[in-house]
């Protein structure tokens, strides 16, 4: 069975507090949920709890990402074996500047590696408007899937991969995409975009990652990543 998007609603927003949660949805029975976060922040020490209404347990995949300005990232994967009705995810940020505008969001995937579903993944920062992020995939039949935060809100994120995003004008703006189509064979490089709006200088936060099939050989253990059991949890 190969990886294939399911439910891909829009940005949840605030502009105040420290927490944001996504609008009720229902992911079918052995759906990967990944949740992509985004923040107004500032440079400092910035952290993340993903948690959610039925208690999933949430492993980020990587730490958090803060732009050379501020701004900050972050994504974290979910898996559930049976169906759920109108479940929520939220994610609750610590740090300087985080009481301002944020974003959440949830994609849900099928034939996804239920206990290793990462492969490739890496992060970083750049002020390029018009921005093209890569990896080199290591499992046929894997999908790309990336994330940003734009700290100087030039206006809403667009793509040329399947894209969701939110503008909170004079604030932050986030996105997050995947590619319309599963990889064949392995070791070729993978391009994903995040075009910020307008034409000036832009600064992102990102991740780019791997999500892996199902069906992927046996994959050694990844670097350690911060589990979070609910809101209970964070290592």
């Amino acid at each position: 069975m190969a990886i294939a998007a399911g439910l891909d609603p829009a940005f949840t927003t605030a502009t105040t507090g420290s927490g944001v949660t996504t609008a009720g949805f229902s992911p079918v029975a052995n759906s990967l949920i990944v949740a992509v976060a985004s923040t107004d922040s500032g440079t400092g020490t910035i952290t993340v709890v993903f948690s959610d209404s039925v208690g999933l347990s949430w492993t980020e995949i990587l730490p958090e990402q803060t732009g050379t300005g501020g701004g900050t990232v972050s994504a974290a994967w979910a898996y559930t074996t049976p169906s759920q009705s109108g479940m929520t995810v939220t994610t609750t940020w610590t740090g300087t500047g985080t009481s301002g505008g944020k974003g959440v969001k949830v994609t849900t995937f099928t034939g996804a590696h239920s206990t290793v579903p990462i492969g490739a993944s890496s992060r970083g920062t750049s002020g390029t408007n018009n921005l093209t992020v890569s990896y080199t995939n290591t499992v046929d039949g894997s999908l790309g899937m990336a994330a940003g935060t734009e700290f100087n809100a030039l206006g809403l994120p667009t793509s040329t991969d399947t894209e969701q995003a939110y503008h909170l004008s004079g604030a932050v703006d986030g996105i997050s995409v995947y590619k319309a189509a599963t990889t064949s064979g392995t070791g070729g490089t993978v391009n994903l975009n995040l075009d910020a709006g307008s034409t000036g200088t832009a600064m992102w936060s990102y991740f780019v990652f791997e999500l892996l099939p199902a069906a992927a050989a046996a994959v050694s253990d990844p670097p350690r990543r911060r589990p979070q059991m609910g809101a209970l949890i964070q290592l």
